[in-house]
């Protein structure tokens, strides 16, 4: 048996984590390797206009569309408001002590994970897209057509420092040690050409490296130890890389509606705006695996070292699901 902590909720059955409390079982009663429905959990219900989530060792965070950020038990149980009065807020990170959210209206904010009131670490953006930080620095997107810029905000005394400039529609972006990788959406021209494209650079800011050009409308980003993933809605292709751009592999084809995407060492996961969560190996070349469908108002996807968490925007859900 394996435990998240103690008094944990997951356990391991056939070779497989799964939530002791949402263990779906066979007709027979009892589940047998191979037989078993995957299990799935809601741990956030009720919730409509969740707009982003992440999580820690011990909680997911949740912001939504009515100002609100709050949080809730790995375990379960009730949620919790921690920051709130925020005009939109659409993208959240978390380092050790604090969440940040960028926010609709241009600001970043700052706010301590166990609530208060949150402070505006700078204003006046054009609609800041995806979030990362690390112990000095928020790093974020600003997204227009040909002059979107990639920036990075000092925690220390908010000053803003642009990376990246004139860049194509820059919307996701993801952290691994110390490079940035974002994704371009591009354009697509008359003759069909695409410009979209997955970059990356040293945090501290150098002349970009495209790792993947000619890409059709790249709309999510994720990275970890061993792999860059990406989705790409105008082609409908999951792609993942190595960190030196040396191994691209097209790990599923023919994915309607791509939104977001995730990744481990063994297995890439995305959602659709139709509803479903599918899954693929790093390996590339075997028939992607739906995990569920229907979801309603699919918008966010991020997984922790057992678990899948998928947040609905209009079902106002969060759901939970093992690896």
């Amino acid at each position: 048996m394996t435990n998240r902590n103690a008094g944990g909720s997951i356990r391991m059955y056939c070779n497989k984590y799964v939530f002791a409390s949402a263990v779906i079982l066979t007709a027979a009663g009892a589940l047998g390797c191979g037989e078993a429905t995957t299990p799935a959990a809601a741990l956030v219900t009720g919730e409509y206009g969740i707009t982003d989530i992440a999580v820690d060792d011990f909680f997911l965070y949740y912001a939504k569309a009515d100002g609100t950020i709050k949080r809730v038990s790995l375990d379960g149980g009730p949620s919790t408001t921690i920051l709130s009065g925020l005009n939109d807020p659409r993208h959240i990170a978390l380092d050790a002590t604090d969440v940040y959210c960028a926010t609709l209206s241009g600001t970043v904010v700052r706010g301590p994970k166990t609530g208060g009131d949150p402070i505006t670490l700078i204003e006046g953006e054009d609609k800041p897209q995806d979030l990362d930080v690390d112990d000095t620095h928020v790093y974020f997107t600003v997204r227009k057509n040909e002059t979107g810029a990639l920036r990075r905000l000092s925690k220390a005394d908010f000053v803003v420092e642009t990376l990246a400039s004139n860049q194509s529609k820059p919307g996701p972006l993801a952290r691994r040690l110390d490079r940035l990788y974002w994704a371009n959406e591009g354009i697509k021209t008359k003759d069909g050409e695409v410009t979209g494209a997955l970059l990356e650079m040293p945090i501290g800011g150098a002349t970009p490296t495209t790792m993947a050009g000619a890409q059709d409308a790249p709309v999510s980003v994720a990275a970890d130890d061993s792999f860059i993933y990406w989705a790409n809605f105008g082609e409908k292709t999951v792609k993942r890389t190595t960190p030196g751009g040396d191994d691209v592999r097209v790990v599923a084809v023919d994915q309607p509606l791509l939104h977001k995407v995730a990744g481990d060492a063994l297995n890439v996961y995305w959602t659709s705006l139709d509803g479903t969560l599918s899954m693929g190996s790093v390996d590339g070349g075997s028939e992607p695996v739906v995990l569920s469908t229907g979801a309603a108002g699919p918008i966010s996807l991020v997984l922790d070292a057992f678990s899948i968490y998928s947040a609905n925007f209009e079902a106002g859900t969060v759901v939970v699901r093992p690896k």
